[in-house]
C-alpha cells in the first residue's frame, strides 16, 4: 500500500461511515440490501478499476474494504439502539459466545505457549478470519425481524443471482478471460503481491474437451469459481425448496422457480467446483426423499443436467487416484495437517493456517518454507484452534441446522404468506448448512465475506424466528 495517500483514504472511510451510520440507524436492512448488492460485484468493479488509471489506489484499497466498513457501523448502530444480541438466548447463542471467548483467549495467549513461531499480526488476521462471519451472524440475530423486508431482500437475492448467473454464460462464451484476470493481478500488487501465476494458469484452466471443443470455468463477476459457485448455494437451497410448497394456483411461479433453479445449477456445474457440485447433488436427494412427486422432478432434472454437462466419470476416476493437480493438492494437505493436529491438539495460534497463512507467509498446514493455500476449514480450524476450538465450532453451526429445522418444521404458525416464508427460509438454512458442512471438507470458503454472508446474515434470522416460534 505505499502508493496510497492515507488522508485521502481516511476521508472517504469517514464520510462513508457518518453516511452508512445515518442510514443504517434508520433502517439495518439497508446494510443487507448493500450486502446481497455489492458482494458479488466487488472483484469485477475492482478489477476493472485496478488496471484504469483515472483512479487512486486509495479509492481501490477503500472499496475493497468497504464491506467490512459496513459491518461495524451496522454493529455500532445497533449497540446505540439497544438491539444488539437482546432478547433470550438459545442454545445457538450461548455456542456462538462460547466460540467467540474461545476466539478472544487463543489471541491474546502469545505464540510461546503453542510452541510455535508466529507473530501478532498473523493473530490479528486470524482472528479477523475466524470472527467475520460470527459477527455477520450476530448482525442477523440483531436486526428486529419484519417479514416485509425479508421478502424484499429475498427478491433481490434472486435478482442479483440471475444477473451473476447470466452475466457468468457471457463470460465463458464471449469474454476473452485475459482481460478479467489482469484486473485480479493488478489488485493483487496494489495490496503488495506479485504477480501470480498460479492465479492465471487456475482462472485460464478449461473444464471440458470434447474434440476441439473447450469451456472455460465460469466465474461471472466474482472472477473466482469457487468464489461463485459457494455463493449460490443458498440461493440454489432457497430455489429447491420454494417451488416445492407453493399451491398449485401459482403454477407459474413454480415454473419460473424452476428455470431459475436450472440456470442455478448449470453456472455451479460450469465453475467445475466438485465439492459444491457434490453437496448440491446430495442436498437435492436428501429434501427430495421427504417431499411429493415434484420435488423429484426437480432433482431429476438436475441430475440430467448434471450428466449431460459434465464428465461425472472421468471427474470421480481423477479424484479417487490423485491423477490431477487439485486431487493430489487436497490429499497432501489433509496428510500434513492431520499429522500438525495429533501433534498439536491444542492447535498452533491463529493465523498459522489456512488462507491466512498463505497470505501472510507463514508455515501453515503444509509445513517447511510453503504456506498453506487453505485445502478444509475444519483443518484449519483444528490447526489452529485445536482439537477443543473444532468440537465448538461444530457444535455451532449444527445447531443452527437444527434451529432451521425447528423453524421449518413448525406446523402451528398458520397459512399466511408470512408463514410461508418462514417456513421457506428455515427449510433452506437446514439444506444450506449441509451443502457448506459438506463444501468446506476441501476450502475454507465458508468463513469468506463475500461469498457465505447472505448465508450467516439468514441463519441469524432464523434463530431468532425460533426464539419466536
Amino acid at each position: 500500500m505505499s502508493s496510497v495517500n492515507i488522508l485521502e483514504f481516511l476521508t472517504y472511510v469517514i464520510v462513508s461511515a457518518v453516511v452508512m451510520f445515518l442510514l443504517f440507524y434508520r433502517d439495518p436492512y439497508l446494510c443487507l440490501y448493500f450486502f446481497i448488492i455489492w458482494l458479488p460485484l466487488q472483484n469485477f468493479i475492482l478489477a476493472k478499476l485496478a488496471i484504469l488509471d483515472i483512479f487512486s489506489d486509495s479509492l481501490i484499497i477503500f472499496l475493497s474494504s468497504l464491506k467490512e466498513l459496513a459491518l461495524i457501523i451496522l454493529l455500532l448502530s445497533l449497540f446505540l439502539k439497544k438491539q444488539l444480541f437482546r432478547g433470550k438466548y438459545s442454545v445457538v447463542d450461548y455456542l456462538l459466545i462460547a466460540n467467540i471467548l474461545f476466539l478472544s483467549v487463543y489471541f491474546f495467549l502469545p505464540n510461546s505457549f503453542f510452541g510455535y513461531p508466529g507473530n501478532f499480526a498473523d493473530r490479528i488476521f486470524g482472528l479477523r478470519f475466524s470472527l467475520i462471519s460470527l459477527l455477520i451472524f450476530i448482525a442477523g440475530r440483531s436486526v428486529t425481524f419484519s417479514f416485509l423486508k425479508i421478502k424484499k431482500a429475498l427478491k433481490l437475492l434472486i435478482v442479483i443471482t440471475l444477473v451473476i448467473v447470466i452475466f457468468g454464460f457471457i463470460e465463458v462464451l464471449f469474454i476473452p478471460r485475459y482481460s478479467l484476470i489482469d484486473g485480479l493481478i493488478a489488485i493483487s500488487k496494489l495490496k503488495g503481491g506479485e504477480n501470480n501465476l498460479y492465479l492465471r494458469e487456475n482462472m485460464l484452466a478449461y473444464i471440458m474437451d470434447y474434440g476441439k471443443i473447450e469451456i472455460k470455468r465460469m466465474m461471472s463477476f466474482f472472477l473466482s469459481p469457487l468464489g461463485f459457485a459457494y455463493f449460490l448455494i443458498l440461493p440454489f437451497c432457497f430455489m429447491l425448496v420454494y417451488p416445492t410448497d407453493l399451491s398449485k394456483r401459482k403454477i407459474n411461479l413454480f415454473r419460473h422457480a424452476v428455470f431459475i433453479l436450472i440456470l442455478i445449477s448449470c453456472s455451479v456445474i460450469f465453475s467445475n467446483t466438485r465439492a459444491v457440485i457434490l453437496a448440491l447433488i446430495f442436498v437435492a436427494i436428501i429434501y427430495s426423499l421427504r417431499k411429493s412427486f415434484k420435488s423429484l422432478i426437480l432433482v431429476l432434472s438436475f441430475l440430467i443436467i448434471i450428466f449431460m454437462l459434465t464428465p461425472l466419470k472421468t471427474v470421480f476416476i481423477e479424484t479417487q487416484n490423485l491423477s490431477d493437480s487439485s486431487s493430489a493438492a487436497h490429499a497432501f494437505a489433509y496428510v500434513i495437517g492431520l499429522e500438525k493436529v495429533m501433534n498439536h491438539p491444542l492447535g498452533i495460534g491463529l493465523g498459522q493456517a489456512g488462507p491466512i497463512a498463505a497470505q501472510m507467509g507463514g508455515e501453515g498446514i503444509y509445513g517447511g518454507d510453503e504456506a498453506s493455500v487453505g485445502e478444509s476449514l475444519y483443518l484449519t480450524v483444528a490447526v489452529e484452534r485445536g482439537l477443543p476450538g473444532l468440537l465448538l465450532f461444530m457444535m455451532f453451526i449444527i445447531s443452527i441446522g437444527l434451529a432451521g429445522r425447528e423453524v421449518g418444521e413448525n406446523k402451528e404458525v398458520g397459512e399466511n404468506e408470512d408463514c410461508f416464508i418462514r417456513i421457506v427460509l428455515g427449510k433452506s438454512i437446514v439444506l444450506a448448512t449441509i451443502a457448506y458442512i459438506i463444501a468446506s471438507i476441501p476450502t475454507e470458503v465458508w468463513l469468506g465475506f463475500q461469498s457465505s454472508a447472505i448465508y450467516w446474515w439468514f441463519a441469524g434470522l432464523v434463530v431468532q424466528l425460533k426464539l419466536k416460534a
